[in-house]
């Protein structure tokens, strides 16, 4: 069966993450040790509910690598299956500090997925994957797709307004920073002053000092959401895009997305935005049909 599967490793590329213009919640997988072994994900039921009926039987799973794990969804039960040769192939590990997949679904017959590493940041993601020796992925850069790390509930005091990088070889959860990996991957474009946006497109400003290695302003992020103190949250997710901006998701305790009043991921907003293109895709077929 693995065999089977890598035959087909040279069409295993994509050249870009798409999107269609529907942005749903994302959700996330911190993996366990058994789970690595498994080959199944079970979808969150609010997700399967609301965007199962727009998926194929076939998933594709995109990499921003380029890198594609063809994936069968059961419908009746929202399992998808296949990630054994993704774990194998990506040597992801499980247990404590393991591996986290942070996943994005923007409308189309595919879902995106992130690898955020133990050490909290997104791993630097192979120019070529193992077993994998003739494809040739595309060039990864902070402005094509940002650049993330993760903070947990047990990362962060309750009402922090930095967040303090320490010269540390320990486990990085254990202190409230950025950590290394971000810094050393993005620290030479931060600018000193942050726009932080959160999911519902409310901003907010901040700061980051190179010398101390820390982001400050967060405590502005409880009065815009209308929380006391940050202890009824569990993830934090920032999503640094080129030149100044660092998106912030946030999770609750089965790590899915937590969608603020005034979101901009708005269920009818954004189902009819894809609607409106489905539509404009198939009148463009048919002229084209048409016209041969």
């Amino acid at each position: 069966m693995l065999g089977s599967v890598l035959t087909k490793s040279a069409s295993l590329w994509f050249p870009v993450m798409q999107s269609s213009g529907l942005v749903a919640a994302k959700f996330c997988w911190k993996l366990n040790s058994s789970d690595t072994k498994s080959n199944d994900l079970t979808l969150p039921t609010a997700f399967h509910s609301k965007y199962g009926d727009r998926l194929l039987d076939t998933v594709d799973m995109r990499l921003r690598n380029g890198y594609v794990v063809p994936l069968k969804l059961d419908k009746s039960r929202g399992v998808l299956s296949g990630f054994l040769v993704f774990f194998l192939n990506f040597e992801l590990k499980g247990g404590r500090g393991g591996d986290l997949l942070v996943f994005e679904y923007f409308g189309q017959y595919h879902i995106n997925a992130h690898i955020l590493s133990a050490n909290g940041s997104e791993m630097r993601y192979p120019k070529r994957v193992r077993q994998i020796e003739l494809c040739y992925p595309p060039l990864m850069t902070l402005g094509e797709d940002g650049w993330r790390f993760v903070k947990f509930q047990s990362d962060f005091d309750c009402n922090v307004d930095e967040i303090v990088s320490v010269k540390s070889d320990v486990c990085i959860f254990k202190y409230r920073k950025p950590p290394a990996q971000f810094l050393a991957r993005c620290e030479f474009a931060l600018p000193e002053e942050i726009m932080y946006v959160i999911s519902n497109g409310k901003t907010f400003h901040g700061s980051y000092c190179t010398a101390e290695k820390k982001l400050t302003g967060l405590s502005q992020l409880c009065e815009i959401v209308g929380v006391s103190d940050l202890s009824g949250f569990e993830m934090m997710l920032f999503e640094y895009q080129v030149p100044s901006t660092l998106n912030i998701s946030i999770f609750d305790e089965i790590l899915n997305e937590i969608i603020f009043p005034g979101t901009s991921l708005s269920i009818g907003q954004n189902l009819q935005t894809f609607e409106r293109i489905e539509s404009s895709e198939r009148d463009l077929n048919l002229k084209h049909i048409s016209e041969l």
